[in-house]
């Protein structure tokens, strides 16, 4: 079971070097990025809008209100509202001949409603470029020309722009605060994913691609009996034409505002909602898959582990795991300034205390150096202990003092255990350390040429180890 555990930790953790990695990744070549010298192309924006007469007119003067250089199509699709939508639609055609409602009178069968709403307003236009978002988001002047702009390379068949739920620092309370970081979330993952030609998660309220790459893809149901309109399976399947790109806009002016979820329950429908389209695994990317079947297993270990650790604490070694991390993370500091430990031994202290603190034996354990029988700078000291339900900081890895004195001296370690590894048996505690990388021999503890100075605590699966440093007077 440990080692399952441990694979699937690993497996987390390449996962988020993955997304690290698209993140710092700049773009695909060298070229200069393209621009429209003569003309932009023609854009039927789509909004597909249900009962929507409350946030609909503020959307209309955003979208008649842009910058755009091209021909501008703005199609509104009423999906069978019962409120006033239709009437202010038509109220926003009179003062703009751009605007044109077509009425949705009932969905398709194998359809859900808002893809049949979008497909019909995609089936209403001729412009050469199709952009959609939600009659409820909000954007800038800027924003059709930020996301139209990359098409000016030819092999650039689907963009994305980036989506929050606030303007900076207007998130009111703890639900608005954090719906706006589980969009940021969504963002970074996309862009990442994007950056690294897998545009695998997209989103109808900020997207645009060609025309007539959505029509040689197949358009909207061609994936057999699934509502393939979905846009994450739209821009999957997109990015797989040949020789086609997909962009991630990076352009502030890109960015679209929706509003955040009025309560906690419209928040979970929402996301119940996205969810739903799951059910269609099958057509989705294998690698998109597996990622978030990846994510949610580790989320459900750390669950169990949690939950077991009192009567299984082997579960939970990766999540005690930090702590030896954040140890190894220090020794390679004193490492750099100081030429020890060498890089084996570090390996080994840190499988060590992984082993300790998971069968809750240590005590303390010292790393640094030693003259004349006593600790001198820079020497750490580690002294693990039990949360016991309390709170505690879990710190980064702290600065090591350089260009101390170590003439003389030379790197030492030195390790106490806890009252339960007392209470063992000579023979469970032989059983014990002949699995540990090393043996430690038998001395008396040094003294210390100075005094300790508490710094930093690592903290997690409800023990801390709390670090000291040497200090001299």
């Amino acid at each position: 079971m440990t080692t399952a555990w441990t694979v699937l930790v690993a497996a987390y953790l390449a996962l988020l070097l993955y997304l690290a990695r698209g993140l710092r990744r700049g773009p695909p070549d060298d070229r200069e990025p393209a621009t429209f010298h003569d003309r932009w192309p023609s854009v039927d924006l789509v909004v597909a809008a249900r009962d929507e007469a409350d946030t609909l007119p503020a959307t209309l003067a955003d979208l008649v209100g842009q910058t755009y250089p091209g021909r501008l199509r703005i199609v509104v699709v009423d999906d069978r509202s019962t409120d006033r939508t239709p009437d202010v639609v038509r109220a926003a055609a009179v003062a703009d001949p751009r605007v044109h409602l077509v009425q949705v009178a009932e969905c398709a069968a194998g359809r859900a409603p808002k893809v049949h709403a979008v497909a019909v307003g995609v089936g209403a236009g001729r412009g050469e470029i199709v952009a959609t978002t939600d009659a409820d988001c909000r954007v800038g002047p800027g924003w059709l020309r930020a996301m139209v702009a990359p098409f000016a390379d030819p092999t650039v068949v689907w963009t994305r722009g980036p989506v929050t739920t606030q303007p900076p620092g207007q998130a009111h309370g703890f639900r608005e605060r954090f719906e706006a970081i589980d969009w940021l979330s969504l963002m970074v993952v996309s862009r990442s994913l994007a950056r690294q030609g897998g545009p695998w998660t997209s989103s109808a309220n900020a997207q645009a691609y060609r025309r007539e790459a959505f029509e040689r893809a197949g358009g909207f149901g061609a994936a057999a009996a699934a509502p393939s309109g979905d846009e994450d399976l739209l821009a999957q399947r997109l990015a797989r034409l040949p020789g086609a790109r997909a962009v991630f806009v990076d352009d502030p002016a890109a960015r679209v505002w929706t509003r955040p979820m009025p309560t906690w329950a419209a928040w979970w429908r929402q996301r119940w909602r996205w969810a739903s389209r799951f059910r269609h695994a099958a057509h989705y990317h294998p690698a998109y898959w597996g990622g978030i079947v990846l994510l949610g297993l580790v989320s459900a270990a750390a669950v169990v582990a949690l939950a077991v650790a009192p009567w299984r604490p082997d579960l939970a070694v990766a999540l005690l795991g930090p702590w030896a991390a954040k140890v190894a993370a220090d020794l390679k500091r004193m490492q750099r300034f100081y030429g020890s430990p060498c890089d084996t031994d570090i390996a080994n202290y840190e499988a060590e205390v992984t082993a300790l603190i998971r069968a809750g034996y240590l005590g303390t354990v010292t790393y640094g150096y030693k003259r004349d029988g006593k600790w001198i700078e820079p020497t750490l000291r580690y002294t693990a202990r039990d949360l016991a339900g309390a709170a505690a900081n879990d710190d980064d890895p702290g600065r090591i003092r350089p260009g101390a004195n170590i003439n003389g001296a030379s790197f030492y370690s030195y390790l106490t255990y806890s009252a339960a590894w007392d209470q063992l048996c000579q023979a469970a505690r032989e059983a014990f350390t002949a699995a540990l990388p090393f043996v430690r021999n038998g001395a008396a503890e040094p003294g210390i040429s100075g005094y300790l100075s508490n710094d930093r605590t690592y903290s997690s699966g409800g023990k801390a180890l709390d670090r000291a440093c040497v200090r001299s007077f």
